[in-house]
């Protein structure tokens, strides 16, 4: 399941970066405020370290609302968990060795000589996963074993 930081009232500059670092971090961040530029503002600093936050502009900013929302964001990654349980499934041992390796910033090559393959294998195996796991890149692989907990995040 996914950690997830409430963060409300994130307009000021220490709010904005806290709420990117925790993304960093791997949390699921939800931010709510009610000023709307200052959600834009957080979307681009957001973007700009290339994390993705979940940030809502509500008319009013209480307790019970943000409650409300981290419940409802909570059932969903319960749900999402579940569905993702059988991505794990789907993949080969070899291709789960690979994943473990790619997500500690492994290169193919290493990957090839560690596990006895030529890097155009090691290739392959990639492109299958994340063909497989819906990704597009090493770093959502690594997201997506970090998540899954194949590696730690550090």
């Amino acid at each position: 399941m996914t950690d997830v930081a409430l963060i409300t009232g994130t307009s000021s500059g220490m709010g904005m970066h806290a709420a990117v670092h925790l993304a960093q971090r791997g949390l699921r961040v939800v931010a709510t405020m009610r000023d709307p530029r200052g959600a834009d503002r957080l979307h681009a600093a957001a973007e700009a370290a290339g994390v993705t936050l979940d940030v809502r502009a509500l008319d009013v900013v209480d307790h019970a609302a943000s409650a409300e929302l981290v419940a409802a964001i909570v059932a969903e990654d319960v749900i999402a968990a579940d569905e993702r349980e059988d991505d794990l499934d789907r993949l080969t041992p070899r291709e789960r060795e690979v994943l473990q390796l790619v997500a500690e910033g492994q290169t193919n090559r290493l990957i090839a000589l560690r596990l006895g393959l030529s890097p155009k294998t090691v290739d392959s195996h990639r492109t299958n996963l994340m063909r497989k796991l819906g990704l597009h890149d090493a770093q959502g692989l690594t997201r997506f074993a970090v998540r899954r907990g194949l590696v730690s995040p550090e």
